[in-house]
């Protein structure tokens, strides 16, 4: 095995004993059951938000219209950054009247007995510790995407969610989209024939994540609480708000951008595990980072077919995001048209009548079009928190589970390895663990 490959960045006893702020030494010593209040189906449920930033301000505005009708309360909020905590705090009374109590430390948010569940909205590096200790404590768990930024930590938040029993929803919320519910159940039946390529791109044209951090006050921060398990370092303040640049706090564009992609497909095909993975990019254009602004990806998956991914940051041009090309016709998931573009004509299969065409347009105008349809939403579409909150009260499992979590997770973790070692990247299911091959 490569040594490499398989090291787990999270050195979990260092993490519990500082970073949880007194939770490991109490709450974690005490099966997760028994810490966790079980909500009655007409008990106002009390949610907590970890990291309060803009993921969780829009995420908050989304759900204060329908906390009424759920009976829920934003009851506790924890931010490292001071402005965060106040301006959220301030947004909070205003559109529900709740006035969460606050805290600069999740240890201590997780540690109140009266938050039934929390939302982690963190920078990327935080989401898998944070996850876990609030199963730990007894809390269930909304948690942003990509789930994990290494492999070690995504088996272990598989395994303690299932362990403990947690309702945990993950952040790729397209899997509570009446139009790709409509989506999956066309290519699931087969309508596509045997889809061999799928396409998928997320581009942009300028120095994306760059944001002004000239405010940022250090004494406004808790910046070791930040830092986490990292190595200390003196303060930052583009680190601290540009953290999507950077590979201590961030896995890079797969899966900032990609895992919405990677986990349709998985989703689509059924094939929740890429075989292998061969990568390639670079900071082509916008230097002042340390991921890469350019990406193409290249998976092969078990049941037989290929995914070609990329991200470009120099021109935002794409003609479609996801395209999926089966035998028989082509799904566009930008206009939720499928049509027969393509497809294997009956005739081209009789043995006797194999005659090709002479060019590569020419045969592609002998397929034709065929019929055109026009995907309609699902009616069971739901806003994805929403179904969150739902599963909260009826413990059935959330549309976007741990176990997708996972996949995504892997799946962009993969990708960035084989483009950082140039070398082909394969998965091993039974070990859960990836090598070099």
């Amino acid at each position: 095995m490569n040594e490499k490959l398989s090291t787990d960045r999270l050195d979990r006893r260092k993490f519990l004993s500082l970073a949880a702020g007194g939770l490991a030494g109490a709450a974690l010593c005490t099966p997760a059951a028994s810490l966790a209040r079980v909500p009655g189906a007409n008990d106002r449920l009390r949610l907590g938000v970890i990291g309060c930033g803009n993921r969780a301000a829009s995420l908050i505005e989304d759900m204060s219209g329908f906390a009424k009708e759920e009976n829920f309360e934003f009851a506790a909020l924890c931010d490292l950054w001071k402005p965060n905590l106040q301006k959220t705090l301030a947004r909070i009374k205003e559109l529900t009247g709740d006035i969460p109590r606050t805290f600069p430390r999740y240890g201590d948010l997780l540690a109140d007995k009266e938050v039934d569940a929390v939302m982690v909205t963190t920078p990327d590096h935080a989401h898998t510790p944070i996850l876990i200790a609030a199963c730990e404590a007894g809390k269930d768990a909304f948690c942003e995407k990509p789930m994990s930024m290494n492999i070690a930590e995504a088996r272990q938040a598989v395994d303690t969610v299932r362990r403990t029993g947690r309702i945990v929803q993950v952040g790729t919320q397209r899997r509570s989209d009446g139009s790709y519910i409509a989506g999956a159940e066309l290519v699931r039946s087969g309508a596509l024939g045997q889809v061999s390529v799928i396409d998928l791109k997320w581009n942009d044209a300028g120095p994306r994540w760059e944001r002004p951090y000239e405010d940022v006050k250090p004494e406004e921060v808790e910046w070791e609480g930040y830092l986490m398990n990292l190595p200390s370092r003196p303060f930052d303040a583009r680190r601290f708000r540009c953290w999507h640049l950077y590979r201590d706090y961030s896995i890079g564009v797969v899966g900032l951008l990609g895992a919405h992609h990677t986990d349709l497909v998985h989703w689509y095909m059924d094939d929740p595990f890429p075989e292998s993975v061969t990568a390639t990019g670079g900071v082509l254009l916008w230097k002042e980072r340390e991921h890469y602004d350019t990406i193409e990806c290249a998976f092969k998956y078990p049941k037989g077919f290929l995914v070609n991914y990329e991200t470009r940051f120099g021109n935002s041009s794409m003609r479609a995001e996801t395209v999926l090309y089966g035998t028989q016709g082509v799904l566009d998931t930008t206009t939720w048209i499928m049509t027969g573009e393509g497809r294997v004509l009956p005739e081209r299969l009789e043995p006797g009548n194999r005659q090709y065409p002479t060019t590569p347009f020419a045969m592609h105008e002998g397929a034709g079009k065929g019929e055109e349809i026009k995907l309609q939403p699902n009616p069971r579409g739901i806003d994805h928190m929403r179904n969150w909150v739902e599963c909260l009260r009826t413990r059935q499992s959330p549309n976007a589970t741990v176990e997708n979590g996972f996949s995504h997770s892997l799946a962009a973790i993969m990708a960035h390895r084989a483009a950082d070692t140039g070398r082909r990247i394969v998965y091993d299911p039974v070990k859960r663990d990836l090598k070099e091959g």
